[in-house]
C-alpha cells in the first residue's frame, strides 16, 4: 500500500469515527428510531467513497482498516466508563460493518457484475450481512443489549429481515452516492495538497470527536 492509500484509511476512518461519536450521540438523545440504519448508511457511504477514491487491491482489508480507525475513537470511552460491554458493542458493530461491506465488494467485483447493479447490491448485502452478524454476536453469544438478548431465534431472524431491509434501502442509495463522490474526489487524491488537507481533517475529527466522547 502506498502512502496515499494509508492516508485514505486514516482520513475516512477518522471521519467515520467522528460521525459515530457526534451524530450518534445526537440521534440517541433525540430517541431517533432509525439511528442504527442512519449511522450505518453514513458509514458505508464513507467506505464506498474511500474505495473508489484510492482503489485498494484488497477491499476487505482496506474497509477493516478504516473500521479499526473509527472504532479506536469509540474505544476512548474506556477512559470514561471503564472496560465495559457498553464500550465493546459499538466497537464490535463498526468492525462487523467494515467486514460486511469489504466482503460484499470483493465478492461482487470478483463476479464482474455491472456497476449500476453492483453498488446498490453491495449496500443492500452489507446491511443484511451486518445485521446477521449483530444477531449472532449480540443475540446468540449474548454481548448485546436487552433488545438483542431478550429475543428468541425466530425473533432474531425477524429483526435481521426487518431492520436489515430498512438499512438495505438506505445503504443501497448511500453506497451509490459514495462511489460518485469518490470518483469526483479522485483528482484531489493526486493533488499535492491531499496529504496536508488529510492531516488537517484527521486532527479536526479526533479533537472534536474526543471532546464529545
Amino acid at each position: 500500500m502506498n502512502m496515499r492509500g494509508f492516508w485514505g484509511i486514516l482520513l475516512y476512518g477518522s471521519m467515520w469515527g467522528f460521525t459515530e461519536a457526534t451524530l450518534g450521540v445526537i440521534l440517541h438523545m433525540m430517541h431517533y428510531p432509525l439511528k442504527g440504519p442512519a449511522l450505518m448508511s453514513i458509514g458505508v457511504f464513507l467506505m464506498a467513497a474511500a474505495l473508489k477514491m484510492y482503489q485498494p487491491k484488497n477491499a476487505t482489508v482496506y474497509c477493516l482498516s478504516m473500521g479499526l480507525v473509527a472504532s479506536l475513537m469509540k474505544a476512548s470511552d474506556v477512559f470514561l466508563v471503564g472496560f465495559d460491554v457498553m464500550v465493546l458493542r459499538p466497537i464490535a458493530s463498526i468492525l462487523l460493518e467494515a467486514l460486511a461491506f469489504g466482503l460484499m465488494m470483493k465478492l461482487l467485483q470478483k463476479h464482474g457484475i455491472r456497476d449500476w447493479l453492483k453498488y446498490p447490491a453491495a449496500g443492500a448485502g452489507y446491511a443484511y450481512l451486518s445485521y446477521a452478524g449483530f444477531a449472532l454476536l449480540f443475540g446468540v453469544v449474548g454481548l448485546g443489549s436487552r433488545y438483542w438478548t431478550s429475543k428468541t431465534l425466530t425473533e432474531l431472524m425477524y429483526a435481521v429481515a426487518s431492520d436489515g431491509t430498512t438499512t438495505a434501502l438506505m445503504s443501497a442509495l448511500t453506497v451509490s452516492v459514495g462511489i460518485l463522490t469518490g470518483s469526483w474526489l479522485q483528482n484531489l487524491g493526486d493533488n499535492r495538497y491531499h496529504n496536508p488537507l488529510a492531516v488537517a481533517v484527521i486532527l479536526a475529527c479526533w479533537v472534536l470527536g474526543l471532546s464529545v466522547t
